[in-house]
């Protein structure tokens, strides 16, 4: 049975039929700096830069995830695709330096939908308890909105479509 093809923003140049690997995701995310320095009156001071937030999100999603739905793939070893072409545009538009693919999970890997708006921002006035329990609903598997596909495991790249 052929498997459905999914949408997917990676680096360019990639060809057709290539194999990616799961992990510069969140090789991105441990090596994002979360502290920059400001000069303030009497003296320099450190100050979270505007990455930390989504990093802080990743560690309360992996946490979570780890003590509470340990069986679940881990977002630290997934690609994250989509479902619909239109879907992956909206999101892409939003990238720079990335290329947009329609690819197709490779072998036998471990497939995850999860509402995107639940593991990818932060709220006004969010305190960590609300992080923690918007991270429960998101491995829980509900949906409010578009779901991303976590696809733990490599990908073949069909086409390059931007």
């Amino acid at each position: 049975m052929m498997q459905q093809a999914l949408f997917w923003s990676g680096p360019p140049g990639l060809g057709v039929q290539q194999v990616v690997e799961p992990g510069s995701y969140w090789r991105r995310v441990i090596n994002a700096p979360l502290i920059e320095g400001r000069d303030q009156p009497g003296g320099r001071v450190a100050f979270p830069n505007a990455q930390t937030p989504a990093v802080l999100l990743e560690v309360v999603l992996e946490w979570v995830r780890a003590t509470e739905f340990p069986t679940l793939p881990s977002r630290a070893t997934c690609h994250f695709a989509w479902e619909r072409e239109d879907w992956a545009r909206d999101y892409h538009a939003g990238l720079t330096g990335a290329m947009l693919y329609e690819i197709q999970p490779s072998g036998s890997p471990r497939l995850f939908r999860a509402d995107y708006n639940l593991g990818n921002a932060f709220r006004e006035r969010d305190t960590l308890l609300r992080a923690v329990e918007r991270a429960r609903r998101y491995w829980r598997g509900e949906l409010e909105g578009r779901p991303e596909i976590l696809i733990q495991g490599p990908i073949a790249i069909i086409r390059a479509i931007t």
